[in-house]
């Protein structure tokens, strides 16, 4: 097994390998019918065996690395007190949009004129800037034709 992974790393290999799904793909995407024959079946089960090889005995451990990091940041993130303050905070200001006090649907309208007129207004106020690289290059152009807006 370990000479087999070994191969799959020479360059040859690995090409021969992603030629054979590219060209599958192609096959089913521009071949009329394609999908419909038997063959596409087999090549199908076929690619999804070698992948499965690929990804589960060569690259478990660092899938399972992977999956474990994510998990984890969504636990510490559940966990922090603030973001739990967070969501408790948008959960009541859902249940008084949308419900009144017996628990009906209800639509209510000073207070989605208040969303709107003052909330909202002071969010995008406060989170005006972006730290985006695309974003910090535009913004001299974006600040050239603000300007040329406000005169």
């Amino acid at each position: 097994m370990v000479q087999w992974c070994q191969l799959l790393h020479s360059e040859g290999l690995y090409l021969a390998i992603m030629w054979d799904h590219f060209s599958t793909l192609l096959q089913v995407l521009l071949d009329a019918g394609y999908v419909i024959e038997p063959a596409c079946n087999t090549q199908g089960n076929t690619l999804r065996e070698s992948g499965r090889r690929f990804f589960d005995e060569k690259y478990r451990d660092h899938f399972d690395n992977i999956f474990s990091a994510i998990g984890n940041w969504f636990k510490a993130m559940g966990e922090d007190p603030l973001n739990v303050r967070f969501g408790d905070d948008w959960g009541r200001l859902t249940r008084d949009l949308l419900f009144d006090s017996e628990g009906s649907l209800k639509f209510k309208t000073d207070l989605w004129s208040d969303i709107r007129k003052v909330i909202l207004p002071t969010i995008v106020d406060k989170v005006s800037f972006l730290s985006h690289p695309l974003l910090m290059d535009l913004t001299p152009l974006l600040d050239r034709s603000h300007s040329h807006t406000q005169d």
